[in-house]
Order: C-alpha cells, then sequence, then structure tokens
C-alpha cells in the first residue's frame, strides 16, 4: 500500500512539472481591446461603440452582410465595421492601421503594428495560411480570422474579420 501511494505522490509530482514546461496554448483572439473596450467580433455593437466612446469619422454604405448598413467607425490607430441584421447592429471586423496610438496599436497577446513577422509566428504559431505579403490565423470554433499585413517583414497592419 505505501508503494501505491509513494508512486501515486511521483507521478503527481512529474505531472506537475511536465505542465509547467508545456507550450502555452496559441491564443484564441476572438475579441480586441482598445480604450479600455472589448471588441468582440459578432457582438452587438451598439455597447462596445458606447464603450469605445467618440469616433473621429464614420461612414456607411448600403449592406453586404445584412439588411440595413454597414458602417466604419474610425478612431485612433484603429477602425471598426459593423452590419445591421433585423434593426440591430453587430461587430464585422477590426482594422489596426498604424501605431500613433500604441496602446490601440496591440493585440491582446502583444503583436503591435511594427512587430517583426517572426514575432509572429512565434507568438501565434504556423499561420493557417501565408503568401509574401500576410499571415492568417483561423479560429474555427468562434468562425474569427486574424490577419496580419506584412512589408519587408514588419506588421503594417492588423485584421479581426468575423467569419461567415
Amino acid at each position: 500500500m505505501k508503494k501505491w501511494i509513494l508512486m501515486s505522490m511521483v507521478l503527481v509530482l512529474v505531472l506537475s512539472l511536465l505542465a509547467c514546461t508545456a507550450e502555452p496554448p496559441i491564443a484564441a483572439f476572438e475579441a480586441y481591446r482598445a480604450n479600455g473596450a472589448t471588441v468582440e467580433l459578432g457582438a452587438e455593437a451598439a455597447p462596445i461603440l458606447d464603450a469605445l466612446g467618440a469616433c473621429r469619422a464614420s461612414a456607411a454604405t448600403n449592406s453586404c452582410y445584412g439588411d440595413g448598413y454597414d458602417v466604419v467607425y474610425e478612431y485612433e490607430s484603429f477602425r471598426v465595421q459593423t452590419y445591421s441584421l433585423n434593426g440591430v447592429e453587430y461587430i464585422l471586423s477590426v482594422t489596426v492601421f498604424d501605431d500613433t496610438n500604441p496602446q490601440n496599436a496591440t493585440t491582446a497577446e502583444g503583436i503591435s503594428i511594427g512587430a517583426t513577422k517572426a514575432s509572429v509566428i512565434e507568438t501565434y504559431g504556423t499561420p493557417d495560411g501565408e503568401d509574401s505579403f500576410k499571415l492568417v490565423y483561423i479560429n474555427e470554433a468562434i468562425k474569427t480570422n486574424l490577419q496580419f499585413s506584412i512589408s519587408d517583414g514588419i506588421v503594417t497592419k492588423i485584421d479581426y474579420l468575423k467569419a461567415e
């Protein structure tokens, strides 16, 4: 009996050590954070837009996604695109386009405009799609894509996109 208890304790110790040295899971990238707000793709837009505060500009066009309008709201360093469905506005995408406000130009995992292609791959793992200008990560579970535009090995734009 003492052997079984001792073996069990050793097994628990070994498993605990292995857990501490395992690689962290790849980020889910389901939401973007800016101005103290969480911008979750596919979520109802009104409370998120309120939390983001006043935008610099906005523009509306007939919707390609829903039955109303698609609206783009531009803030410092990022823009949010929404679509309407049955009179309710939802978050479709977020584009981080410059680093004038570094706090808003960074993913939750720490990748920002100006980061290297290698640091993106180190953080998010092997991309699901790649060409010479873009790295694409797909989260099938929540139907979300995260895309990094790359120029000369440097991140120039970050897109969070709701997949259909």
